[in-house]
């Protein structure tokens, strides 16, 4: 009895070492059936699988480059909503549909805020359509686009630039019924009732950024009465005594006094606002507080 239960101990622990070692063709000491047999032999004469690693790097995968030229992306108008403006008085200035003004912009109500700005569907920005090489970049919209008068005679030729004026328009009370197309054409109307050539400034810069092109830059400006030889003359549409021009209209304006300096060769000292030269409140107190931080390098 003693030597059997020795006999099955014995079977048992060897087993057990059988089983916990990580070599595969080691044999246990028992006895083996020949079924056992056979299948023990297979074992050894299979090779084991090659186990995955996490340093198997995958193959690179060779991308063929797509033949589908880039899509174009449409630029589009943007409105800035100016005081008493409605959802529907704009829809109208564009002759569009409410409800399409509203899924564009994505708005839930008609409620709109002085000051936001708003994407006018299926209005391309003429910002974006125009190219004017010559003054470089910003690009300027062409006086031939919207000026529906010709330039008159009576007109002095430019000569040397020395200097730059910036002044605003001022905003009458119906500003917020007419684009700024409209708004330009009532200014060249009254220059012109005055017996000037054209309207008297050379860039005007709409409340969506957009800069336009008013008397060319070969002809003498009317914008500073006595200080208008060798002087170009900039306005921004709109009253800045007590607000800023929106962010659009002076990264326009940093854009295109940037780029005039270079080309005639100015330094920031030579840019003024008209009360600089000329007694009056052009062009206003904030646009004027702007125009001395720009002037002093800090912009």
């Amino acid at each position: 009895m003693v030597l059997r239960l020795l006999f099955i101990t014995s079977a048992t622990i060897s087993l057990f070492l059988s089983c916990s070692t990580p070599n595969y063709h080691t044999r246990s000491t028992l006895p083996l059936y020949p079924d056992q047999q056979a299948a023990l032999n297979s074992r050894q004469t299979t090779p084991p699988r090659k186990q995955a690693t996490n340093n198997t790097q995958p193959k690179a995968v060779t991308q063929i480059p797509s033949k589908t030229p880039p899509k174009k992306t449409t630029h589009f108008q943007r409105h800035i909503v100016q005081r008493k403006e409605t959802l529907s008085s704009i829809s109208r200035l564009y002759r569009i549909d409410v409800k399409d003004l509203m899924s564009t912009n994505k708005l839930r109500s008609t409620e709109i805020s002085v000051g936001q700005s708003l994407i006018i569907p299926g209005v391309a920005s003429q910002r974006r359509a125009t190219t004017a090489q010559k003054y470089g970049q910003p690009n300027i919209i062409s006086r031939k686009r919207w000026a529906k008068t010709s330039i008159k005679g009576n007109i002095t030729p430019m000569g040397s630039v020395n200097k730059i004026t910036v002044h605003h328009t001022t905003a009458p009370t119906n500003l917020w019924k007419l684009t700024d197309v409209n708004y330009i054409s009532i200014i060249e109307k009254a220059h012109q009732q005055k017996k000037w050539a054209c309207i008297g400034y050379h860039f005007i810069i709409g409340r969506n950024g957009s800069i336009y092109e008013g008397r060319p830059l070969k002809y003498q400006g009317a914008h500073a009465s006595g200080s208008n030889p060798n002087n170009l003359g900039i306005a921004l549409i709109g009253d800045f005594n007590k607000k800023l021009p929106n962010s659009m209209q002076l990264a326009s304006l940093k854009a295109l006094l940037n780029n005039l300096r270079t080309n005639y060769k100015l330094q920031s000292s030579q840019v003024y606002g008209h009360k600089h030269l000329v007694k009056t409140e052009c062009p206003g107190v904030m646009l004027e507080q702007w125009l001395f931080r720009y002037r002093s390098g800090k912009l």
